[in-house]
């Protein structure tokens, strides 16, 4: 009765109490429970969410902490109902919650972000189709999944910053749909601090960061996509295990993979038609399986100069990408049973830094500069290559280029079967150097061509005019 008089009395104290219940994000922590007070607030229950720093996050952070966000961007509130006080529920089955907008008799709540707060770790929540409320920092173990047997999967959705933050434990996300507005000012839709973060058959959209950025947790990603006005997948640190994905779409690049990142593994992918940043850039150990890296506005795949572990390709297909279909600046690259045809320039390039490949059973065709190309101190091995039909030549070796081709197939390309220039050195071994447009084999003044090839090497001069290109 008092708390009502003074509700009457002192236009002030609701004034703040509304203010108070209009700001702030969400923390939903496996320590807290029931009532979870909003930012800047006391709450005898529960202790108040601590507030992220201001600021936006810039483009490519140096620090090894990752930013905080701000608290108070629009839409990030914990539920439908936008921001405000989590209510008190519990489940009608324990440990299982029913999440419905259209608030059906058998749901426990219309609210994702009510059902969260309540949750306990290891709860799960079953979304039914429909339109929620984003903006959620999550540290507790949870199953989110979309409703089975529904022919639209559920939306979780934020006008601005991220729309869901894991921070720690054991997060699964699977049949549904995470999206991020256009107004929004987070690194990405999805984004990942530490614990698991586990995807199935999600659906990634951001119109205005990325699609997932992950700072450092261990991801494992199955049969989903990513789109976004940024990266599709910036996989900053820790692990990265996809399989059945699709980068498609995203305006800068399509997956991004850092130095200090420890593990990055995709099988039975695509990535395509990304940005000028091409496919997938490489700084970190990569293995791709039966991945197809196709029509991206850069490089298909870019191995960085600075790489800091291997990177091996199996039965993978690079093609009608406006760069290079495999860029090669440093480190160590294994390309098996790879083919890499149609990209505008050369098929596989390697140049800069020092830096090697090993390439078995590897088809280079229709480019449109040379099949194969080297500069600069890198060391390269083909065995049972096939350089055909590309608008230069088959293969071009300059710098300190040191290249080994044996039982390689390299014909019908428009210039010559092999250039070498500056003090390159290539060693020929049962190959096939017949139908070149040019001439079977061009020497400039300081390489050397030696071995057994078809047709046999002359003796072989070099002039001035040869060295340069």
């Amino acid at each position: 009765m008092k708390a009502a008089l003074l509700l009457i009395k002192d236009p002030w104290f609701v004034l703040a109490a509304v203010l108070a219940a209009t700001s702030g994000g969400a923390t939903f922590s496996g320590r807290a429970a029931g009532r979870t007070a909003p930012a800047g607030t006391a709450s005898a229950s529960a202790p108040a969410p601590s507030s992220a720093a201001s600021g936006a996050a810039s483009v490519f952070p140096s620090a090894s902490v990752p930013p905080a966000f701000p608290t108070s961007a629009s839409g990030a509130g914990p539920s439908i109902q936008g921001q405000g006080f989590t209510r008190i529920l519990q489940a009608k089955t324990p440990g299982r919650w029913i999440v419905d907008a259209a608030k059906a008799k058998d749901s426990d709540t219309d609210s994702l972000g009510d059902a969260v707060a309540n949750a306990k770790d290891g709860d799960s929540i079953i979304l039914r189709p429909g339109r929620y409320q984003g903006g959620l920092r999550i540290e507790k173990s949870l199953a989110i999944v979309g409703e089975p047997g529904q022919g639209t999967p559920p939306v979780i959705e934020a006008a601005g910053g991220f729309t869901i933050e894991s921070l720690q434990g054991d997060l699964r996300l699977e049949s549904v749909v995470v999206r991020q507005g256009a107004s929004s000012s987070g690194r990405g839709a999805i984004q990942a601090k530490s614990g698991s973060l586990t995807l199935k058959k999600v659906q990634v959209e951001s119109e205005s960061g990325d699609g997932l950025f992950n700072w450092g947790a261990k991801l494992v990603i199955e049969a989903s996509s990513f789109r976004s006005k940024e990266y599709g997948l910036y996989h900053r640190q820790g692990t990265l295990r996809c399989s059945g994905c699709a980068i498609s779409g995203s305006v800068k690049q399509g997956l991004y993979v850092g130095a200090d990142a420890t593990e990055t593994y995709f099988a039975d992918s695509v990535i395509s038609d990304n940005g000028s940043g091409g496919g997938a850039f490489l700084n970190g150990p990569t293995v791709f399986e039966r991945v197809q890296v196709r029509g991206n506005k850069g490089a298909g795949v870019w191995v960085a100069r600075s790489v800091t572990g291997p990177v091996r390709l199996a039965d993978c297909r690079i093609f009608d990408n406006i760069g290079a279909g495999f860029l090669l600046s440093g480190g160590t690259a294994t390309l098996e049973k790879v083919e890499i045809y149609r990209n505008r320039e050369s098929g596989f390039s390697a140049g800069g830094a020092a830096g090697s490949a090993r390439l078995t059973d590897f088809k280079s065709y229709e480019n449109g500069d040379d099949g194969l190309g080297a500069s600069g101190s890198v060391v390269l091995s083909v065995l049972r290559g096939e350089i055909t039909g590309n608008r230069d030549n088959g293969v071009w070796a300059g710098g300190a280029t040191r290249l080994t081709l044996k039982d390689c197939r390299v014909n019908r390309n428009m210039s010559n079967g092999v250039w070498a220039v500056s003090n390159s050195r290539v060693e020929l071994d049962g190959c096939d150097f017949t139908g070149n447009q040019g001439k079977p084999y061009q020497v400039g003044d300081e390489a050397a061509v030696t071995g057994r090839s078809v047709p046999a090497l002359p003796k072989l001069e070099g002039s001035p005019a040869q060295g340069t290109r």
